[in-house]
């Protein structure tokens, strides 16, 4: 595939010795990709919305493409309702809308939300609810010293 193609390539070491070049195409592309990373997360500010694409899930979480360089969005940023797995929410190169919670220049980490962008349950609860009302609801998960019951959504 390469035979006869004229590349670019970064030199890697000269032995003068043995009178040989060694040159790296791929260390080209990975110079390339670490400035265009550094790029795009100096033009990053918290609280902005960016689509990305799914690009790997975890038990923990999912890992975003936001256009060469990847972010995460934890397990716990994924929804306000309960999440066992975030396959429940996300699926594999599923394009989606997240925000940016935070992010570290020196160790190129992104943190990422999903459920940020939707409004919090406990303000839907406002003028529904009041001391006293009837409610049905769910059970999620037994305690010691009780049960926690859902009843509304998140």
């Amino acid at each position: 595939i390469y035979v006869g193609k004229n590349m670019e390539f970064k030199v890697v070491k000269i032995n003068q010795e043995f009178r040989n070049v060694v040159v790296s195409h791929k260390a080209l592309i990975e110079a390339e990709l670490e400035e265009q990373k550094k790029t795009i997360i100096s033009g990053l500010e918290k609280g902005q919305v960016l689509e990305g694409i799914v690009k790997n899930v975890t038990s923990y979480g999912v890992f975003i493409d936001l256009g060469g360089v990847d972010g995460l969005i934890h397990i716990t940023d994924l929804s306000w309702g309960r999440v066992n797995h975030p396959e429940e929410i996300v699926e594999l190169d599923q394009k989606l809308n997240v925000v940016i919670l935070d992010f570290d220049d020196d160790k190129k980490r992104i943190a990422l939300g999903l459920k940020q962008l939707q409004p919090h349950p406990w303000d839907a609860l406002d003028g529904e609810m009041n001391v006293g009302d009837k409610v049905e609801g769910k059970v999620v998960v037994m305690a010691d010293y009780g049960a926690f019951v859902e009843i509304a959504p998140g």
